[in-house]
C-alpha cells in the first residue's frame, strides 16, 4: 500500500513549521546564513508571484512603501553593516502578502494552529514530567539566555532557574504565550467550533503553565471572546450567566496559583519591586526618546543598542533590552513604519460588533507589547493580512450572510 503525500500541502506545512521555528524557537538552531538563503528564496518567489499575478495592487503598494522606508533608514543611518536585517524584513513582508494572495489566510491559520497545538501538547507532557526529565539531562546541550539557561531536549526547553515555568521550545515563557495568543485568535476566526474548543483547552492549560503575566491576561480575554462568540442562539441572560461563571472560575484558578498577585506586582508595583517590569518600562522610555529625535528614519539596527542605552542613561536609568515591538520598531526604523504595522494589525483583527471588535484589536496589539517580535516573520503575516485588500475573513462572512439570505428567500 503506497502512502500518498500531496507535495503542495507538504511544502506548505514545512514552510509554516519553518516560520514558527525562526520566529522564536531556541531548541533548534539554524545558521544565520542558511536562514538568509531560505528567507531570500521565499521572499523572491513570493515577490515574483505577486508581480506576475497582480491580484492585490493595494498590498503590493504597501510592500513598496515599507521597502522604501527600510531602505531609506539603512542609507540615512549608514547602517550597511546590518544589511541582513533590512533584507530579511523585506522578504518577510513579501511572504506575508503572498500568504493572503496565494494560500489564503484560512489555510495558513489552520496549519499554524495545528502545529502550535502539537507543540503545546508536547510541552504540557514534558512540563508534567519535568522532574523525571531532569534526571536524564547529563550530556544534553545548554542554551544560554539573558539571565537564565535551558537544558535543550530539542522538543522542550527546561529552564534551570525556573523549572516551574513552561516555555515549550521558545526563548522564554512570555514568548510562548505570544505564539499561543496568535493561535487563539486564529482559532476563533478560522477553525470550526469543534476543533476550536478542543484546541482552546490545550492553549489555556499551556498559558497557565507559562507563569507569564501576559498569559494570564490572555486567558481572561479568551474567556470574554468565547462568551461573546458562543451560544449566539441563546438568550442574552444565559450568555451573561455562562460568561460570569466562566470568568469567576478562571479568576479563582489564577488566584490559587498566585497569578493575580503576580499581575498586581508587575502592573502596579513593578517599577519598584519587579526587575522585569522596570526593564520593559525603561526600554520603552528609551525607545520613545529615540523616536522623538529620529522620527522618520529611526537610528538603524547596528547603533540601536548603544543609542538606547545612552538615552536611558540620560533619563537616569540603566537600559537592558526593549521588549515592546512597536516602540523598538519606531526607534530602529522610524515612526512611519511602526504606524503602518500597527494599522495593519488593527485591520487584521477588525470584527463586526463594537465590543468584539475592541477586544480582538486589543488582544492582537497587546500580545506584541511585552515581547520584541520585529525580526519574527509571523508578525508580518498578520500585518500584511491587514494591509492586503483581500480580506478573506470578511468576504467569508459576507458569503455566509448572502447564503442565509438566499436560503431564506427560497424557503419563503
Amino acid at each position: 500500500m503506497k502512502l500518498l503525500i500531496n507535495k503542495n500541502n507538504f511544502l506548505k506545512s514545512v514552510v509554516v513549521i519553518y516560520i514558527i521555528l525562526i520566529s522564536g524557537a531556541w531548541s533548534i538552531e539554524i545558521n544565520a546564513y542558511i536562514r538568509l538563503i531560505i528567507n531570500t528564496i521565499l521572499g523572491l518567489y513570493s515577490l515574483a508571484t505577486l508581480i506576475k499575478n497582480g491580484q492585490d495592487k493595494k498590498g503590493v503598494n504597501f510592500v513598496l512603501a515599507m521597502t522604501v522606508l527600510l531602505t531609506v533608514s539603512m542609507i540615512i543611518n549608514v547602517d550597511f553593516v546590518g544589511w541582513r536585517n533590512y533584507v530579511s524584513l523585506i522578504w518577510f513582508i513579501c511572504f506575508g502578502l503572498y500568504v493572503y494572495d496565494e494560500w489564503g489566510i484560512r489555510d495558513f491559520a489552520k496549519r499554524y494552529c495545528n502545529w502550535l497545538c502539537v507543540i503545546s501538547v508536547i510541552s504540557l507532557i514534558c512540563y508534567v514530567f519535568r522532574d523525571f526529565l531532569y534526571q536524564f539531562s547529563s550530556g544534553l546541550p545548554i542554551v544560554q539566555g539573558h539571565s537564565v539557561s535551558y537544558i535543550n531536549y530539542f522538543i522542550y526547553l527546561y529552564c534551570r532557574e525556573a523549572p516551574y515555568r513552561n516555555c515549550a521550545i521558545f526563548w522564554e515563557p512570555g514568548a510562548f504565550a505570544v505564539f499561543i495568543g496568535i493561535a487563539i485568535l486564529f482559532s476563533f476566526s478560522y477553525l470550526d467550533e469543534k476543533s476550536r474548543n478542543r484546541q482552546l483547552i490545550i492553549y489555556i492549560l499551556s498559558l497557565i503553565t507559562t507563569g507569564s503575566t501576559l498569559a494570564y491576561t490572555l486567558i481572561l480575554l479568551t474567556m470574554l471572546i468565547y462568551m461573546l462568540q458562543s451560544n449566539k442562539g441563546g438568550s442574552k441572560l444565559w450568555r451573561v450567566l455562562i460568561g460570569v461563571v466562566g470568568l469567576i472560575t478562571i479568576v479563582f484558578i489564577l488566584e490559587d496559583i498566585g497569578a493575580l498577585q503576580n499581575i498586581n506586582d508587575k502592573l502596579f508595583q513593578g517599577l519598584e519591586t519587579n526587575a522585569s517590569s522596570r526593564g520593559r518600562y525603561i526600554g520603552q522610555l528609551a525607545d520613545l526618546r529615540l523616536i522623538a529625535s529620529n522620527p522618520i528614519t529611526g537610528v538603524g539596527t547596528s547603533s540601536y543598542t548603544d543609542r538606547a542605552s545612552a538615552a536611558a542613561n540620560l533619563l537616569g536609568y540603566y537600559w537592558g533590552v526593549s521588549a515592546n515591538t512597536y516602540t523598538s520598531m519606531g526607534a530602529m526604523f522610524g515612526a512611519p513604519l511602526a504606524l503602518i504595522s500597527i494599522y495593519g494589525l488593527v485591520r487584521f483583527y477588525y470584527r463586526k460588533g463594537f465590543l468584539l471588535k475592541v477586544i480582538f484589536i486589543f488582544f492582537g496589539l497587546w500580545i506584541f507589547v511585552t515581547e520584541a517580535f520585529i525580526f519574527k516573520p509571523i508578525l508580518y503575516v498578520l500585518i500584511m493580512g491587514g494591509l492586503s485588500s483581500i480580506r478573506e475573513d470578511i468576504e467569508y462572512q459576507k458569503q455566509n450572510e448572502n447564503y442565509k439570505e438566499n436560503s431564506l428567500h427560497e424557503s419563503v
